[in-house]
């Protein structure tokens, strides 16, 4: 089985974004292992129905396209992406099939600054992973998350001065793995850059929870779910930069996995609306 998960990751095609050729575009790079073999590609925006019937949900008579550079993205769209191995212009037959949905918002692969570089071990991407349009999944994978163990502060500059709805950031609760949700972000929103008027904060639930280990051991968690969580503000404003104050929890609390650590703070996407 093993061999066979091996030979399948030879045909998995990777999607690396990376800021695109004008502020607020996004180009995905679309690799493979296998770089003797062409990847073909289909872009569907988010006003196609894939459940309707429509010749880009057949696979033999797909309207798709081979990579020869870089997709620009600059509006929210899903990609799918395959080595080509078949049939050339036929779908994706028996190749692993990449996906992935890119969410746009006032924020998206706009110029973003961080007061603290995040920890080298969870730093794929840099700070163009907090603006590239993918939200992290229930199941974690560090491409789409960035980590600290300490505060930061997220500076976002929306390109001009616009009406603002709600500012929020994707966090990660994840107590067994020691990664914990900020203690507090707060979030603040200026037309100059350098005067900042507070929007509101926002902060995790503290109700916690016991739990028995795979080996019996009773340990404390706190009791909002694992998995990705959206802490934002729904004060409205204006301004042109948005700013996010991410305060680091501190050491785990006794109870918990590795208790007396520092805890691992986890973030994805800013979200401005």
């Amino acid at each position: 089985e093993m061999g066979v998960n091996a030979s399948k990751s030879l045909y998995q095609v990777r999607m690396k974004p990376m800021p695109g050729p004008v502020t607020g575009s996004i180009d995905v790079q679309l690799q493979s292992i296998r770089e003797d073999l062409p990847v073909r590609f289909e872009h569907v925006t988010e006003h196609v129905d894939r459940d309707a019937p429509d010749p880009r949900n057949d696979l033999v008579v797909r309207h798709t396209e081979l990579a020869k550079g870089p997709l620009t993205l600059r509006g929210t769209c899903a990609i799918e992406a395959w080595v080509e191995a078949g049939t050339p212009g036929h779908g994706p037959n028996t190749m692993p099939v990449s996906k992935r949905v890119f969410h746009f918002n006032k924020a998206t692969a706009q110029k973003i600054t961080l007061s603290e570089p995040p920890h080298e071990r969870y730093a794929e991407g840099g700070a163009f992973t907090l603006v590239d349009g993918i939200t992290g999944q229930e199941k974690r994978v560090n491409t789409e998350w960035l980590g600290w163990q300490k505060s930061v502060t997220i500076t976002v500059d929306l390109g001009s001065v616009q009406d603002i709805g709600s500012v929020g950031i994707g966090t990660r609760n994840e107590t067994y793995n020691w990664i914990h949700m900020p203690a507090r972000v707060v979030f603040s929103v200026s037309t100059d850059g350098l005067s900042f008027t507070p929007l509101g904060s926002a902060a995790p639930p503290s109700a916690t929870e016991v739990w028995r280990d795979e080996g019996g051991l009773e340990q404390l968690r706190t009791a909002t779910p694992m998995g990705r969580h959206l802490l934002r503000t729904e004060q409205p404003g204006r301004g042109r930069y948005v700013r996010i104050t991410v305060e680091h929890p501190g050491a785990i609390p006794e109870g918990y996995s590795g208790a007396g650590n520092p805890a691992w703070m986890f973030l994805d996407e800013v979200e401005v609306r």
